[in-house]
């Protein structure tokens, strides 16, 4: 069962990174350590309104299968890691 909830999971970030990859321009790459990726979304009006999830997903290319964290917002870009283990 839980095999199964990972892969749902899985599916559902695909579809939704499918549905909002045109947004992929806005992240810019801050840097990487060890298990974790980290980006900048710049804010605007397309980006502004996605959840954590939906970042996490965009940053990430529909993977984050490992989940991410939402950090500092500003008015125009908000921080984003990427757990990559």
């Amino acid at each position: 069962m839980a095999n199964e909830s990972f892969l749902a999971r899985l599916k559902a970030n695909a579809e939704r990174y499918e549905e909002i990859k045109h947004l992929r321009d806005r992240v810019e790459t801050a840097g990487s350590s060890y298990a974790r990726a980290s980006y900048r979304v710049h804010l605007d009006e397309a980006t502004r309104d996605l959840s954590d999830q939906d970042l996490i997903v965009l940053c990430d290319r529909g993977n984050a299968c490992f989940g991410g964290h939402v950090g500092f917002r500003s008015r125009d870009s908000v921080a984003v890691d990427v757990y990559t283990d």
